[in-house]
């Protein structure tokens, strides 16, 4: 942290009034970031709102199935490039099918969620 002249504690009215200003920009302005005192920039809140909404947009394709290939590369703008998902197996081999998004193309990665049909039928009592 840089040294703060004057130094960190400082209760003029300078310094609150100051602290107030930025307090103001930080809460009200544009989405980016404002200096502190030492001159460290902090982020504003409507860039850590932004920060956090495109942290949202990654996690939702690892919680979302679709029900066919189809449908989810027609939601292929919700899915972030090199992030997977899964559709339901269309001949029942499994139970869903594993795809990654590469350049806008839905791929599969040859990984698939098993059915517990797929499993019983390999379970030797």
């Amino acid at each position: 942290m840089a040294e703060l002249n004057p130094p960190l504690g400082t209760t003029t009215p300078e310094i609150f009034l100051d602290n107030v200003k930025r307090a103001d920009e930080l809460v009200n302005g544009p989405a980016g970031t404002v200096n502190d005192r030492g001159g460290e920039p902090l982020d504003t809140w409507r860039q850590m709102m932004a920060k956090n909404d495109e942290v949202r947009q990654n996690l939702i394709p690892l919680s979302k199935q679709y029900a066919t290939l189809a449908a989810a590369q027609a939601d292929i703008a919700n899915i972030p490039e090199g992030s997977t998902t899964y559709y339901r197996s269309p001949d029942d081999s499994s139970l869903a099918v594993e795809v990654i998004n590469n350049a806008g193309t839905l791929q599969p990665t040859g990984r698939k969620m098993p059915s517990q049909e797929s499993i019983d039928g390999r379970v030797y009592l």
